[in-house]
């Protein structure tokens, strides 16, 4: 309230006020004036009188107001794609619910019935199953009994196989000694007539030569030719006879013959050992063959097996039933959160369609308000506000969480689009207007004094304080931040407690008898 208003409220009530306070509300300071006199007493000048504030530490910020509408924070839907009717609605317009609450149910009786048609099938098919399953197990349990036997059956054949080729070569072993003893008397008996026998073999050979030099020239029984081939023929029966005559010195014939059949009878059980050997591979082979048949054929069915149990498996997390289990319960709809119902479609009988109620936060509120393009660079989300309301009887805290990142192109409410999340929603009311100041800057625990309490700027900046005889007196102060009402000062002169002239002019004033009380403060 400025100067020329006091005086409109004095000019008022100068006439008719007998015995009455007037308060008087200026700026940060408060005056009050006692009015003595009768109802004939008139108001005289005030122009001795000041108003002041008394210098306490405070707070002090910078700030932007705005208006804006409440709205809560979070608003959820309740919505069904089922193209169902509605059997019951369990809520009205401005219930409140709470998250999980039931707010109306569709008829299920067709998605019932598919789901027992489903069943049904699952359980024939699971029948199915379960008989292919029993078969593949009897079948397993078949052919690992099969393969025991046969793999007895195997090793008994090798198992002989392998005694046979024992015997083999043990009598082979035992024979290779006399044999050798044979073959040894037969080596010594050969090394013994190899000289007469080397030389009968070369005078054979010369004999064949000189034959064949003979018939080649003619083969005249008065020729050369002849008469050498004569010579090896005596020759040859020379050496043939020194040859029998050595065979028989180291008894030839009975020695050779008793090796030809040593040698004989040896071949015969290596013979032997050679057709055992071979049986018994053959036999270890056809083990072999007959258990990887065996174990190929319980792989398959083991394979089977899992394949039908897979299959009944799924039969337990069948998705066509699944899904209709999930859209039966979809036939129940809740509220995803806790507030209040602010709209209802839904009404008994009517199909669904789209939204069925709105559901709006009674606990979440925020405030949408509007910054104007010349203070958009001054704020930052994060930013403290201090909202009021007609309904709130103290302002409340509150938070800038959302700033639109481009303008608004309307043309009565250009700016940028913001949202203050509150942080006690107790007395507020969705829809209602409210205000809020945006805090740029605060400083705490300062001096603060109005604006116009203090004269002149920067270094030369002064403020009056009451001294003990009652006179103000000017004193230099540091002047600091500063918003529409107040500046911060400090000084060595300021201390809590001191009365400081707020520099209002009422002079103009002319109130008799006035007996003034001053108090000061923000």
């Amino acid at each position: 309230m400025n100067k020329n208003k006091v005086k409109s409220l004095v000019k008022k009530y100068k006439k008719g006020i007998i015995a009455i306070g007037l308060i008087i509300a200026i700026g940060g300071g408060i005056i009050l004036i006692k009015l003595n006199g009768n109802s004939t007493s008139e108001l005289n000048s005030i122009g001795d009188y000041v108003r002041t504030v008394s210098l306490e530490k405070s707070s002090i910020y910078d700030s932007i107001a705005v208006n804006g509408k409440i709205e809560s924070a979070e608003v959820t839907s309740v919505t069904s794609a089922l193209a169902e009717k509605i059997k019951t609605v369990n809520v009205k317009v401005g219930d409140l619910v709470k998250k999980g609450d039931i707010i109306a149910v569709l008829d299920d009786t067709s998605i019932k019935k598919e789901i027992e048609n489903k069943k049904q099938e699952i359980s024939s098919e699971r029948q199915r199953l379960k008989s292919s399953y029993d078969k593949a197990v009897n079948s397993l349990n078949t052919a690992k009994s099969n393969k025991a036997i046969s793999l007895a059956e195997q090793d008994k054949l090798v198992g002989i196989a392998k005694q046979n080729l024992d015997s083999a070569n043990n009598e082979l072993e035992t024979y290779k000694e006399s044999f050798q003893s044979e073959e040894s008397k037969y080596n010594t008996m050969l090394g013994a007539i190899r000289e007469k026998k080397e030389a009968y073999d070369k005078s054979v050979s010369t004999r064949d030569n000189l034959y064949n030099i003979w018939i080649n020239a003619g083969g005249k029984t008065d020729s050369k030719e002849y008469e050498e081939y004569k010579k090896s023929q005596e020759d040859l029966t020379l050496k043939e006879a020194e040859l029998e005559q050595a065979k028989g010195l180291y008894d030839y014939d009975r020695i050779t013959e008793s090796y030809n059949s040593a040698f004989e009878k040896y071949n015969g059980k290596l013979t032997s050992k050679q057709n055992a050997q071979n049986e018994y591979d053959s036999a270890v082979s056809t083990r072999a063959k007959t258990i990887n048949s065996d174990d190929s054929e319980i792989a398959t069915l083991n394979e089977n097996i899992k394949e039908i149990d897979t299959q009944i498996q799924k039969l337990d997390k069948n998705d066509e039933l699944k899904a209709l289990e999930e859209k039966l319960t979809k036939t129940v709809l809740k509220a995803e959160s806790d507030g209040k119902i602010t709209e209802l479609k839904a009404t008994v009988g009517s199909m669904t369609e789209g939204v069925i109620a709105t559901i709006q936060s009674m606990d979440k509120l925020i405030i949408t308000v509007n910054i104007p393009e010349y203070d958009i660079t001054k704020v930052t989300v994060g930013m403290k506000a201090k909202i009021s309301s007609d309904s709130l009887a103290d302002k409340i805290e509150g938070e800038l969480v959302r700033i639109s990142p481009t303008a608004s192109q309307a043309e009565n409410n250009s700016g940028f689009s913001a949202d203050i999340a509150v942080s006690n929603s107790k007395g507020l009311f969705i829809g209602a207007k409210a205000k809020a100041e945006i805090i740029i800057s605060s400083k705490e625990n300062v001096f603060v004094v109005p604006l116009d309490a203090v004269s002149g700027e920067g270094e030369e900046s002064k403020i009056s304080i009451k001294n003990e005889t009652g006179e103000f007196k000017e004193v230099k102060v540091t002047t600091g931040m500063k918003n529409d009402y107040y500046i911060e000062v400090s000084g060595d002169q300021l201390k809590e407690g001191v009365e400081v002239k707020a520099n209002i002019n009422l002079e103009e004033m002319d109130i008799n008898n006035m007996e003034p009380v001053i108090n000061g403060g923000f």
